[in-house]
């Protein structure tokens, strides 16, 4: 018999909803949104794909591969595992999609050149920091709901208020 020594906690999955209201043309059924958390997330393989951001050359690479795909161990659900406070963009076919915040779960955090995605746990305006720019996932066209992309959120790339678990892109200049 041992004693003094704790049986680690099983994960549990508290279910949430996401709404998306950007998508990719006034017609389309791609929808996007930029996301984070201050918990583990676990986004249902069926309802959305997270993707990491980055910048080089003035070229954005979004990397699907950054989040791999496991089981919850909870209802044998195939998804991907969020680390804490990583800010991602997300792709789905679908207005609303369920995911699950994790407690008792570690996923380790991205390396910090994978991923420009800061996160706003909080929201809020943020701190910029000197040599870099920043960009939120908007329309260039507001009024017709067209050209779904990254722009500056203030003039000349400046900080900018964003809303609580969102995320927004941090390049350097």
């Amino acid at each position: 018999k041992v004693t003094g020594v704790k049986a680690a906690a099983e994960p549990t999955y508290t279910k949430q909803t996401l709404k998306f209201i950007a998508k990719d043309g006034k017609d389309s059924k791609d929808y996007y949104a930029t996301f984070s958390s201050d918990k583990v997330t676990f986004f249902p393989i069926d309802q959305a794909m997270p993707y990491a951001i980055t910048v080089a050359n003035g070229k954005i690479t979004e990397k699907s591969n950054m989040f791999e795909s496991k089981e919850a161990s909870a209802g044998r659900i195939s998804g991907y595992y969020i680390p804490a406070k990583t800010g991602i963009m997300l792709y789905s076919t679908a207005s609303d999609v369920n995911y699950y915040t994790v407690e008792n779960y570690t996923v380790a955090a991205l390396a910090e050149d994978a991923n420009m995605l800061m996160p706003s746990v909080a929201g809020g305006k943020f701190t910029a920091e000197k040599g870099k720019v920043y960009y939120k996932l908007a329309y260039g066209d507001w009024t017709n709901k067209t050209q779904l992309g990254f722009y500056w959120g203030a003039d000349n790339g400046d900080a900018f208020y964003v809303k609580a678990g969102t995320a927004y892109l941090a390049v350097p200049k």
